[in-house]
């Protein structure tokens, strides 16, 4: 589960406060982001470089998997 802050005074003394929106159980996981993760792969990926690494989510994985594929030159119709 992803915790997402609302405002930036969610940050006191270099901690996150966030609220879950959903039941958690112990051993659950929870991530949370060092940049939006709603913004474009590169994008996120340049922010992300600003901390010192690349991102190997299952996201960022499948979206570097789409961006690298070669394009494929139009077809011509017939």
């Amino acid at each position: 589960m992803w915790l997402r802050k609302i405002e930036e005074e969610d940050e006191h003394d270099g901690r996150v406060v966030a609220v879950l929106k959903e039941e958690v159980r112990a051993g659950d996981e929870l991530c949370n982001s060092y940049i939006d993760i709603e913004l474009p792969y590169a994008q996120r990926q340049r922010e992300l470089a600003e901390y010192g690494f690349a991102c190997t989510c299952v996201k960022c994985v499948a979206e570097q998997t789409v961006a690298a594929a070669p394009a494929r030159p139009p077809r011509k119709l017939k």
